[in-house]
């Protein structure tokens, strides 16, 4: 199965194994006061961050199905509001696994992301919010089937606007991919889209879609379109489930839980 960054996507391929459903149930227990937001139930990042000190745990699930074999991963974000404009975002990949139909399964420690984003026009009733943000992924992969061994970085612009309870939000962004002698990889364009709107008092769903420019020579760009819904447990914890189905025929499925402190 071909790598990615992004679930089916994005193409550096982010897998991890069952066994991690360890530190997800273990973080059940430090839920505290903060209410909940889904951030894994989309790719779209947004405009609407923290205050300050607030932190959130997000853990999920995910399987990714297409003609080459399935992917099993799970996903972690630890967020963290360094001020009312400014957060930090930190998503390791603790191990991952990949199963082709034809050779060898692959498993690892995935890499590391670190996503720092800022607030550099203030949403008001008349204008959206914009948000400048720069990721960082560390080489921290132990397979070469996994990580490339390379620093990527993706810099981006977030912009957002709510109506209440209903939040738009767009993502434009440029990825920068670390040569590997041999591979050829480009430097990508990337797109986000989502809405997220409440259907019932504790329930909300989303809807998205997200892309990028062709990720080698010879390809062509991928663009992938999917929804979630999740369902607010108490003020600190939600569920949520997610699904995706790209143009490269990958069909993804995400489900987690989410923890605000």
């Amino acid at each position: 199965m071909p790598a990615a960054t992004k679930p089916s996507v994005r193409r550096t391929r982010r897998l991890s194994s069952l066994s991690l459903l360890a530190p997800l149930l273990a973080s059940a227990l430090c839920a505290a006061a903060t209410q909940a937001h889904a951030d894994l139930v989309l790719e779209t990042e947004t405009a609407q961050l923290g205050k300050q000190g607030e932190f959130n745990l997000s853990n999920a699930l995910q399987s990714e199905q297409d003609s080459d074999g399935r992917a099993l991963l799970t996903e972690t974000q630890y967020e963290y509001a360094i001020d009312d404009r400014t957060e930090i975002l930190i998503e390791p990949f603790f191990y991952e696994w990949d199963s082709p139909k034809t050779g060898a399964h692959q498993s690892g420690v995935g890499d590391v992301e670190v996503t720092l984003s800022h607030i550099v026009i203030a949403e008001t009733d008349m204008r959206p919010a914009i948000v400048l943000a720069q990721k960082i992924k560390v080489p921290t992969a132990t397979n070469d089937a996994i990580g490339s061994g390379k620093v990527d970085a993706q810099s981006y612009v977030i912009i957002g606007k709510s109506w209440g309870d209903t939040n738009l939000n767009i993502n434009l962004g440029y990825e920068y991919i670390g040569k590997v002698a041999g591979d050829d990889l480009k430097d990508q364009g990337v797109w986000d889209v989502s809405l997220d709107f409440p259907i019932a008092e504790k329930t909300t769903l989303f809807v998205e879609g997200f892309g990028n420019t062709a990720a080698a020579k010879g390809e062509s760009g991928t663009q992938a379109f999917g929804g979630g819904i999740e369902q607010r447990l108490t003020g600190r914890v939600n569920i949520f489930a997610a699904a995706a189905r790209d143009s490269d025929h990958v069909t993804t499925l995400r489900f987690g839980l989410n923890y605000g402190f």
